[in-house]
């Protein structure tokens, strides 16, 4: 038998081969695998779901770069060769 595919007019998924045809309600499909994915170890989430941690995680990532791009402090008291620190001369800043 083939696989099942979503209709979307029906609300539900049908599947056939050259001797039947077998329709299940959007329902009654969701009950069974979720119960199929769990049997699996796997918890049902939806695409949103696994991304929202992803996009929070990378938020606060995108936070704490942009503060440690504001902490100028950092690259003055750091003391190595690989930093170049250029004092203005007072002349150029007036």
């Amino acid at each position: 038998m083939g696989r099942l595919r979503w209709n979307a007019t029906a609300h539900g998924w049908f599947g056939s081969n050259d001797e039947m045809s077998v329709f299940v309600h959007e329902d009654i499909y969701e009950q069974h695998m979720k119960a199929y994915l769990l049997a699996q170890g796997i918890d049902y989430k939806s695409h949103s779901q696994y991304l929202q941690p992803a996009e929070q995680a990378w938020q606060k990532q995108c936070e704490a770069v942009c503060t440690f791009q504001a902490n100028l402090d950092y690259w003055l008291a750091h003391q190595s060769i690989d930093v170049n620190i250029h004092v203005w001369a007072d002349e150029i800043k007036k």
